[in-house]
């Protein structure tokens, strides 16, 4: 007998969740609900039985041990597939903005590879935004990100810290001697201009605009480190996410938190519902990010 194995799949997912309605729900793919009840019909045709009663649901004979059999396979499927990937390498995809590819992610993926010893990592530098494209075309497979998260419903993530917007001065900044930053003072001073999408120009520019004016920028980098460098020595200010602990602790700068104006910005762990990833590989990354956000501020 030739039957259809996707037919059977479904089948398994509607007698799981008990009806075809709920079953649209649980199944792991897009499927609308006529196309479920035109295959299980065409199974049922198939076959030649009747496998379950419509309304109230009530699996038959026939479905109840069809169900049977296919439950033993399909429940154990996801962990047998997981033992087949341990027994060779894993590759992933990783992705993070410069300043965490610098500072943390050596640490954190040397860790990784401790825990699981066949991990291929990948890792990819990419600002803000621009990690959503990767993950959803499959060029990255776990990132992390200070981006807002798009209204996605194949994108989730997991919140590991959330960063003040902060304004970045030389030490002995007028700002800090008056105990205050007037936003009134705002077009007199000279700014560094940090470029991506979460990087604090783009607020600044806005908050300025409010009051008819437009921030003066002297310097326009990528790197917060290079930004924290020229405020150190002049240059101008910064407004950005609060930066990490062990990049301004040796630095002659102070951090005023500014998120009461501007806000904060969250830092993530982003990736998609479908991801090839193991469980147990994606739940020990975020545990380890987390344990990281400690050492950040």
């Amino acid at each position: 007998m030739s039957t259809n194995l996707h037919h059977l799949q479904l089948f398994y997912y509607v007698a799981k969740a008990k009806g075809i309605s709920a079953a649209v729900k649980i199944i792991p793919y897009p499927v609308q609900q006529p196309a479920v009840s035109q295959q299980i019909k065409q199974l049922e045709s198939d076959l030649g039985v009747e496998l379950f009663q419509r309304r109230p649901f009530l699996l038959t004979p026939a479905g109840e041990r069809l169900f049977s059999f296919l439950a033993g396979f399909f429940d154990n499927l996801d962990a047998e597939l997981v033992a087949v990937k341990d027994e060779s390498a894993v590759r992933i995809s990783l992705g993070c903005p410069m300043i965490i590819s610098s500072n943390y992610f050596p640490e954190l993926v040397s860790v990784m590879k401790l825990q699981f010893t066949k991990i291929l990592p990948c890792i990819t530098e990419i600002e803000g935004s621009d990690l959503f494209a990767q993950i959803l075309s499959r060029r990255v497979d776990i990132g992390v990100t200070m981006a807002n998260l798009p209204v996605n419903k194949i994108l989730c993530s997991k919140k590991i810290i959330s960063l003040p917007m902060s304004i970045v001065v030389p030490t002995g900044h007028a700002f800090t001697e008056k105990g205050f930053w007037p936003k009134a003072d705002f077009p007199k001073q000279q700014w560094i201009c940090l470029q991506g999408s979460t990087g604090g120009s783009s607020e600044l520019i806005e908050g300025m605009t409010l009051l008819g004016a437009t921030p003066n920028f002297v310097v326009s980098t990528n790197s917060v480190d290079a930004a924290l460098n020229y405020v150190e020595s002049g240059f101008g200010i910064c407004l950005m996410a609060c930066p990490p602990r062990n990049l301004i602790e040796s630095k002659k700068i102070q951090v005023i938190d500014a998120s009461e104006s501007f806000g904060s910005v969250e830092l993530s762990v982003v990736w998609s519902n479908d991801c090839s990833i193991p469980n147990s590989i994606l739940e020990f990354f975020i545990a380890s990010c987390e344990e990281l956000a400690d050492k950040y501020v």
